[in-house]
């Protein structure tokens, strides 16, 4: 849970630096835009993506859950 919500954080800010990094952030020469997809990226690793809430949420209440994928 923890790795997810920091991802979920992270992606918030750098989504907030690179909007007011103006159309200059678009360029591959402004670190903004590798940092960007770097975040991006991430977030479709499956430990933190989307789905992990529901996973976690059944381990956490002794419900039972496939957890063959993590």
């Amino acid at each position: 849970m923890a790795a997810s919500h920091a991802t979920r954080a992270s992606v918030r800010v750098v989504d907030a630096v690179y909007t007011a990094g103006g159309g200059g952030a678009i360029y591959a020469s402004n670190p903004l835009q590798r940092h960007f997809r770097d975040v991006h990226t991430i977030t479709q690793h499956i430990m933190v993506g989307s789905g992990i809430d529901k996973v976690v949420g059944r381990v956490a209440l002794g419900l039972p859950t496939d957890t063959s994928t993590l």
